[in-house]
């Protein structure tokens, strides 16, 4: 009677934690606008870093990075970044990484043909290293794909996907990448315990990046519900859907599968609401196959509701109700068309500007690498006439006059201000409306104006520095050849006599000419 009892609390006690799991993830649908931010302060965070990088290797690397975030939020932007960064790509390593990540996207497009051509143009025989899984795991996921398209392809794929496991472990098996294609391995031989085993060694492991956590989460659910064990099952498909969730994620299999096991369960309200978000996602990702596996479980979810909704009223009723939800369903499928529509603007809005900073940058790198070796051509010709000038007076005058002659500041002043001279002059070339448009910026009492000779105040030289991308006060100090406290007294009056926000004066100095 005792045992009984433990027992009895026992499952008590696991139900409540999976329902708790449950009502997490419901919270967590409630409160996606935060997690949507989240994910978007991510992004512009890389995006500023790609800005402000200063060599190719640089910003193929933050590419790289951004195309691996968007792969799970939205396919046919990690497509436009994939095919960037082929064109950022400087050897045939980056190549290779670059057609990987556009056979992924490709794949999850279901343009399975065009993946398909550009996997067979990839060698297979460059040297492995860890950055050149996405080599082994673009061509995994293609197969994967490629089978949930076409059923009558399952077989073939499975093998294909055999195979590449099996290439990628002959190259690397100690590494965590490895060790999650050992687990495929033995879920292909049917080995499931040795599987459930090397899982929970991977999820025991540190500094796991919260994807792919999320995705060893929902394989050990898998393999656990195909060992008969569903209420451990559940709580692993909770935890992965709460990691795909807080992380905006919406390439995922765990919701999708809550859904179906809790339509199994009866409990149909939720896992409506569950496969509606999924198929949401799907839409949103851009994910062929995922939309299409969703549309097909919500209808059968539907047709569930139906029938209790047939057992509790009359036909008719049953009927209306039907009839209502189709009609929601119709409106959501719309309201969501036009929300990816306006997002879909938005990010092309949002990659014309980040072009058209590309085009500024290079505009700019262009003319200052042209005056710099103009004006170093010019130093070196005046260095050796100046060697000439004091061998002459060295020679007539005698050592005392050459002195004197070295003691004069004279001449590195009027240097100094033909510099700045030609400072301004390179900026008017490159912004012929610079002082324009800096005083629409400035409030109607602090606007600026050229000197009597006709050149810059210190001020607007400490913004022509600034729209050039040089924010450091010290920096700008240096090349003014002014204090820094100086530099920092002149940003903080401009920052405080604009007619915009202070924080926001110099982010909009640097879209001058944008």
């Amino acid at each position: 009677m005792k045992k009984l009892l433990l027992l009895a609390i026992f499952l008590l006690a696991l139900s409540c934690t999976e329902r708790s799991d449950l009502k997490r993830i419901d919270a967590v649908l409630d409160s996606e606008v935060a997690y949507e931010k989240r994910f978007r302060a991510q992004i512009d965070s890389i995006t500023h870093l790609y800005h402000g990088a200063e060599s190719d290797t640089s910003r193929f690397r933050l590419i790289w990075e951004l195309a691996e975030r968007y792969k799970t939020y939205n396919i046919d932007t990690c497509l436009l970044y994939s095919q960037r960064m082929q064109e950022l790509a400087s050897d045939k390593r980056d190549s290779i990484i670059a057609q990987s990540a556009m056979v992924y996207a490709l794949a999850s497009q279901g343009k399975e043909e065009e993946a398909l051509r550009i996997y067979h143009s990839l060698p297979s025989d460059f040297p492995y290293d860890d950055g050149l899984r996405i080599y082994y795991e673009s061509a995994h996921h293609l197969f994967l794909v490629i089978s949930e398209l076409h059923h009558e392809k399952r077989d073939s794929c499975s093998r294909m996907r055999h195979l590449i496991r099996r290439q990628l472990l002959q190259r690397d098996s100690t590494s965590y990448f490895a060790l999650t294609y050992l687990f495929h391995e033995k879920r292909h031989f049917k080995q499931d315990e040795e599987a459930i085993r090397i899982m929970e060694t991977l999820l025991a492991m540190d500094g796991v990046p919260i994807r792919y956590r999320a995705i060893n989460e929902y394989n050990l659910g898998r393999v656990l519900m195909k060992t008969g064990r569903p209420d451990e099952a559940l709580g692993h498909y909770a935890q992965a859907a709460l990691l795909d969730l807080t992380t905006a994620t919406k390439e995922y299999n765990s919701l999708y599968s809550l859904a179906l096991y809790l339509h199994s369960q009866n409990d149909n309200e939720r896992a409506c609401r569950y496969i509606i978000r999924t198929m949401n996602d799907a839409v949103f990702c851009n994910y062929k196959s995922h939309y299409i596996r969703s549309a097909e479980s919500a209808n059968l979810i539907y047709s569930a509701f139906r029938k209790e909704a047939e057992a509790r009223f009359k036909q008719q009723i049953g009927l209306i109700v039907l009839l209502a939800l189709l009609f929601s369903l119709m409106t959501l499928l719309y309201v969501l068309h036009r929300i990816y529509s306006a997002r879909e603007r938005k990010t092309h809005e949002k990659i014309r500007h980040i072009n058209a900073r590309l085009e500024d940058g290079n505009r700019i790198r262009d003319n200052i690498l042209s005056d710099y070796m103009e004006k170093s051509a010019r130093y070196i010709r005046k260095i050796d006439e100046m060697k000439s000038e004091m061998r002459r007076t060295y020679r007539s005058e005698g050592e005392e006059a050459l002195l004197r002659m070295l003691r004069s500041p004279g001449y590195s002043d009027v240097e100094f201000k033909h510099y700045l001279q030609e400072f301004d002059e390179g900026i008017l070339h490159l912004f012929p409306d610079f002082v324009e448009q800096v005083n629409e910026l400035m409030s109607p009492e602090h606007p600026f104006d050229f000197n009597k000779n006709g050149s810059f105040c210190t001020e607007l030289r400490i913004l022509a520095i600034i729209r050039m991308g040089i924010t450091d006060s010290k920096k700008i100090a240096k090349a003014l050849n002014i204090s820094v406290g100086t530099t920092y007294s002149y940003r903080y009056q401009m920052r405080h006599n604009a007619r915009c926000p202070a924080k926001e004066f110099e982010g909009k100095i640097q879209n001058i000419g944008l």
